[in-house]
């Protein structure tokens, strides 16, 4: 699909953690059989107004699915393990 200057960026899907909405950008299975997931959010700060983007590798028994989004284009990944 090709992306014109009108259209938006695709996003990641969208899982719960810690009771907030966050992307679900990658997930990998350990040799252990376990599978874990790369997350990312936007955080800030008020008081100083900066906002960052943060990235955690999380079990995947930490994360709840969202009603209505897509996992068929997240990325299996190989990596050491978290």
């Amino acid at each position: 699909m090709r992306r014109t200057p009108e259209s938006p960026l695709p996003l990641p899907p969208l899982v719960e953690y810690r009771r907030r909405p966050v992307f679900l950008r990658a997930r990998r299975r350990t040799e252990d059989g376990r599978w874990w997931a790369l997350l990312s959010w936007q955080e800030s700060s008020p008081s100083s107004g900066r906002h960052w983007t943060a990235e955690r590798w999380v079990d995947y028994e930490q994360i709840q699915p969202v009603e209505g989004q897509d996992y068929r284009s997240v990325p299996t990944v190989q990596r050491e393990d978290p």
